[in-house]
């Protein structure tokens, strides 16, 4: 499995820390309706999307 430093879907910031549990990081389009719908399931959404 590939270092999380090289998993480009995380914000830069973001790539060295280390995480207390499982980090889950989808690429999709039409990103800010994904997030509604899934926060509308209950779905806890941690991390701002990046804008770029």
């Amino acid at each position: 499995m590939s270092s999380p430093k090289t998993w480009a879907v995380l914000p830069a910031a973001q790539r060295d820390r280390e995480a207390a549990g499982p980090v889950l990081a989808l690429t999709v389009t039409g990103r800010e309706a994904e997030v509604e719908r899934l926060r509308a399931e209950g779905t806890p959404v941690t991390m701002p999307a990046p804008t770029a």
